[in-house]
């Protein structure tokens, strides 16, 4: 049986041993998680780790301000605006910057954050 651990775990487990937990490594991270109270059973983050900003929250609402958008997402801000078009309510990259960021990525050349950022932004645009 193959275990599925929510997200914030897996970014966890991935942030303190690697892309390749082991799965005893992730039931420890899920277990300590619980324990200090940044996530319910659930896996979703507690309120108390939300305020206390120990989790970003990455909700995307709808029709946000360009600046309420690079707040969310910080790593945007190295790039102009004209990168970015809102669509439907959403702001969009351009493809070549899509393409830039993807392969930044894949090389590793992002930092734990942007990483996390960027892949929290793409979940959300398949």
């Amino acid at each position: 049986m193959k275990i599925i651990y929510p997200p914030l775990v897996e970014q966890a487990s991935a942030y303190f041993f690697g892309a390749q937990a082991s799965l005893e490594q992730k039931a420890a991270t899920y277990k300590a998680l619980v324990a200090d109270k940044l996530i319910l059973p659930t896996g979703t983050p507690t309120k108390w780790a939300l305020k206390q900003g120990l989790i970003k929250d990455y909700y995307e609402a709808c029709d946000l301000t360009f600046s309420q958008f690079l707040e969310l997402y910080p790593l945007f801000k190295a790039f102009p605006a004209s990168n970015f078009e809102l669509i439907d309510g959403f702001w969009e990259m351009d493809l070549s910057l899509k393409e830039t960021l993807l392969k930044s990525l894949e090389n590793g050349e992002l930092t734990y954050d942007e990483r996390i950022q960027l892949e929290e932004y793409l979940s959300e645009r398949q």
